[in-house]
């Protein structure tokens, strides 16, 4: 399985210590490649590092569960019993860098120029990157409230945020296609303007390039998802589905997900946020958590259900399955 979109190189969620351990129960999941994203060129130097991490087998299957603890009443594993000894510094799972500039991050600069440059920053990396780099990302749009007081705070108003934020989507978007790269796109609140902005492209004269594009952790209407799907893009879902379902009813994701092609989906965890328990840090090795859920929802065999998303991530994502990519790859 691979893991489309994690945040691993956030030091805080991820202290340097608790990586290994993590990888290793990712790799016991089933998990053979991540692909860590960044939010600015900030956070590129702690990403290379991670994906240099020498690979090495995983620990076994039950070791990585008894390290997890006991599942809890509804099945889902709890905390590492602090008895337990923590896992080998070892893993097995290829990890790969994606450069991007985030919509917050763009929200929160100061002048439009100060914007341009940070994209550049991020793009100019990507472009000498190489063979080493499974993506663009995470860019996109945001236009919760939260973000756009963050360009209000800077000095621009929301209507100059979304410009600004537009803007360096379709340059970075720019960028994926020229190299060739899937990009993993962010659009809370803006759903229906990332897939307006993916059809403008398609639509000028001529066509603006556009690479794969994988709208992570989707949360707009079904009839936006359609749109997107109809548009060519791809929809990753994070183990936050378990939680839509749990509280019944509710949930975006729920609304859609059984209308969108299986050939459609890819996985993601979005670590260290959107895990299958609210609160809790979540990892890559809970993608399974979404897969067991579609599947679910779906009413198919799990097998069958990564079997279908893993075709589709090797398409999407070649080089997380190319002995060629770069540092963290499998023996």
């Amino acid at each position: 399985m691979l893991d489309t979109h994690a945040h691993l190189c956030d030091t805080v969620a991820f202290p340097p210590g608790d990586i290994p351990p993590l990888l290793a129960r990712a790799a016991a999941a089933g998990v053979t490649a991540v692909i860590i994203v960044t939010e600015s060129a900030a956070d590129i130097p702690r990403t290379l590092e991670l994906c240099s991490l020498p690979p090495q087998p995983p620990v076994p299957a039950a070791d990585a569960l008894a390290a997890a603890g006991p599942p809890d009443a509804n099945g889902s594993p709890a905390a590492a019993a602090a008895a337990a000894p923590p896992p080998p510094p070892s893993h097995g799972v290829r990890l790969l860098p994606a450069f991007g500039v985030h919509p917050e991050t763009v929200s929160a600069c100061a002048t439009d120029a100060a914007a341009d440059a940070a994209v550049a920053a991020a793009m100019d990396a990507a472009a000498t990157a190489g063979a080493t780099l499974g993506a663009i990302g995470e860019i996109g749009l945001d236009y919760t409230q939260r973000v756009l007081a963050r360009g209000a705070a800077a000095g621009a108003d929301a209507d100059a945020v979304r410009r600004r934020q537009l803007r360096a989507l379709h340059a970075q978007l720019d960028v994926a296609a020229a190299l060739g790269l899937p990009a993993t796109v962010h659009s809370r609140g803006a759903g229906r303007h990332v897939v307006a902005a993916l059809a403008a492209r398609a639509a000028a004269t001529p066509p603006r390039p556009t690479a794969p594009v994988v709208l992570h952790a989707f949360d707009g209407r079904a009839v936006h998802a359609a749109a997107a799907v109809a548009a060519g893009a791809y929809l990753s879902i994070p183990p936050s589905v378990v939680r839509e379902a749990a509280a019944g009813g509710g949930g975006a994701m729920r609304k859609w997900l059984p209308r969108v092609p299986l050939g459609r989906l890819l996985w993601e965890s979005d670590a260290p946020a959107l895990g299958p328990v609210a609160g809790e840090r979540n990892e890559p090795a809970n993608v399974v958590r979404a897969a067991e859920m579609v599947a679910a929802l779906r009413g198919v065999p799990v097998a069958h259900v990564t079997a279908a998303v893993d075709a589709t991530a090797r398409r999407v994502f070649p080089r997380a399955f190319s002995s060629e990519a770069g540092g963290g790859s499998s023996a």
